[in-house]
């Protein structure tokens, strides 16, 4: 049973002009279905793409949903005694929203809500284009016409929601998830209509912010904060407009109180993010194209395929970012072969895998054996549901557990390690290090390459490879991960992810460091320019400083 590829990842138009990466993941692990994959993908959708969906509909259509997730996900109910809330509890909560939704936007917004509710990073509700889908699972899904033509449908309604706001000048007052509080960051930075530019989140209609995010319909995921042991997500989103009507409180960078009435909810971030996107798809024009933050300075690094490589032999150090297992420019030989020869009379190595959310197995263990002059035994000891090993046709490789009430089963591989010399290494992770990259670091981690610098890779989930559904009713298509690894202290990495050695987080002063450097025109990815604002970087070569002085 060798897994193929966990990741590959699509880009979309996001809020304030942010890109969001969606991250769809190919089925893998030897599963397959007894009755026949192409069999499942070709369940008929019954949405009357003329006449929408009725609320009962909705609410028969969310409840399938709910069940498949209960017989498939094998830490659903994991997840309570970490972040304090219960699946129950936000069934309960979004269920309710389900059954007053007034139109089938409402209901694809809640939809997205509920899932990103639950912090299993591979879990999401897809955006409705074909063109968006994994190709190992399109080539199933394009012979199912009324698959298509539900996406078809859900694109539409997607997109006449849009056109409600072309006309309107929507202000968004954004706070951002910077060691462990919400700082307010405007997009753009210059146009700080509410003055939250750094400003200190307090409360949503009375409720702090922590508590605020553990159940908020948002576009934002629901994460886990380790150092500060508190559920969070990455931005709570407010807007001047429409959706659900709050009163936010906050404290101004000069320690001030304000007072404002604004609005949030999954259906107004919904459809924000997508407006400049389908207002682009009309042919009108949006935001400013000019070239004003191009690089104005020479790189002084290269890039391959998804892989950035800067070598500084005055420093001593290797630098190299890798963004991404699935580029469509390189492989794991050729990252592998970059590194050791970029590494030549080189004493240190920085691998930063910060934004890098999975891939090809392979390609990661490529990268982990240039790493290592030993050979690497990777154990993975991998959980599924009785729903899974009942649909299972390899069944013999699993063994029931009557203690995680999961059936188990062990993969075993050895991973040649190729380095030729020993290194200094560091490894830089964040709460975005998921899947292939996650086993990267749980491995980097457990064999003692080197030192992993960071914040959790929240909900890592490092054999989560990713599975694809859809309710009968609605077609509304969703990622989620069948499977689940247990580390050696029987902790699931899809709910604690590796943690590092180093607890390092950036600061919401690095963020306005990096918007200042962007917005002179310099290349924020220049070594000099990262060591301005890049914290983990900065306390990185202060350890391979510190280290090279005693020795």
């Amino acid at each position: 049973m060798i897994k193929k590829r966990n990741q590959k990842s699509f880009r979309i138009f996001v809020i304030s002009s942010i890109t969001l990466i969606i991250g769809l993941f190919v089925f893998a692990l030897g599963i397959t279905f007894a009755d026949g994959t192409d069999k499942f993908y070709r369940r008929e959708v019954t949405l009357d793409t003329e006449s929408g969906m009725t609320v009962q509909q909705r609410t028969v259509d969310f409840s399938q949903l709910c069940a498949y997730l209960e017989a498939y996900v094998p830490t659903l109910y994991k997840y309570e005694e970490l972040y304090g809330i219960s699946y129950e509890e936000t069934k309960a909560y979004y269920g309710k929203l389900v059954s007053n939704t007034e139109n089938d936007f409402e209901y694809c917004a809640a939809v997205k809500g509920f899932l990103n509710n639950i912090p299993s990073a591979h879990m999401a509700s897809g955006f409705p284009s074909m063109s968006g889908i994994d190709e190992d699972f399109a080539p199933r899904l394009a012979k199912n016409k009324s698959f298509v033509n539900a996406q078809d449908y859900w694109f539409g309604v997607l997109h006449d929601e849009c056109r409600k706001h072309y006309d309107k000048e929507i202000n968004q007052m954004i706070f951002a998830y910077y060691s462990g509080e919400y700082r307010g960051v405007a997009k753009p930075v210059d146009n700080d209509v509410y003055g939250v530019n750094k400003a200190t989140l307090l409360t949503v209609n009375g409720v702090s912010a922590d508590e605020f995010v553990k159940l908020t319909p948002s576009v934002s995921k629901l994460k886990y904060d380790h150092a500060n042991q508190k559920p969070m997500r990455d931005t709570i989103i407010f807007n001047d407009s429409f959706g659900e009507e709050c009163t936010v409180e906050y404290l101004d960078q000069q320690g001030e109180k304000h007072s404002a009435k604004m609005y949030y909810g999954a259906e107004a971030d919904l459809a924000i993010t997508y407006t400049n996107y389908f207002k682009q798809l009309d042919g009108l024009a949006f935001g400013n194209t000019s070239a004003d933050n191009t690089p104005a300075e020479k790189a002084d690094y290269t890039t391959v395929g998804d892989m950035t490589v800067i070598r500084s032999e005055e420093r001593d150090i290797l630098f190299v970012r890798i963004d991404s297992f699935a580029s469509q420019n390189s492989n794991g030989e050729v990252m592998a072969s970059v590194i050791k020869s970029s590494s030549e009379g080189i004493d240190n190595i920085i691998i930063d895998i910060r934004g890098n959310r999975g891939g090809y197995y392979e390609w990661a263990n490529s990268v982990l054996g240039a790493l290592s002059q030993k050979d690497i035994e990777i154990v993975s000891e991998v959980y599924i549901t009785q729903a899974s090993y009942d649909r299972c046709e390899n069944k013999g490789a699993y063994t029931f557990d009557e203690t995680a009430g999961l059936y188990k089963t062990c993969i075993t591989e050895t991973v040649k390690g190729t380095a030729d010399e020993s290194k200094n290494i560091y490894l830089l992770v964040s709460d975005t290090t998921g899947s292939a990259a996650d086993n990267l670091a749980y491995e980097f981690k457990k064999n003692a390459l080197g030192t992993v610098i960071g914040v959790n890779n929240t909900a890592g989930e490092r054999d989560g490879t990713i599975c694809l559904s859809y309710p009968d009713i609605s077609g509304i298509y969703f990622t989620y991960t069948e499977y689940a690894a247990a580390d050696s202290d029987g902790n699931y990495s899809l709910v604690y992810g590796t943690a590092p050695d180093i607890y390092v987080c950036q600061t919401v002063e690095d963020y306005f460091i990096r918007e200042e450097i962007k917005a002179e025109g310099k290349d924020p990815n220049n070594l000099e320019n990262r060591l301005k604002y890049d914290s983990v970087l900065i306390r990185t070569l202060e350890l391979i400083n510190e280290k090279e002085n005693t020795e």
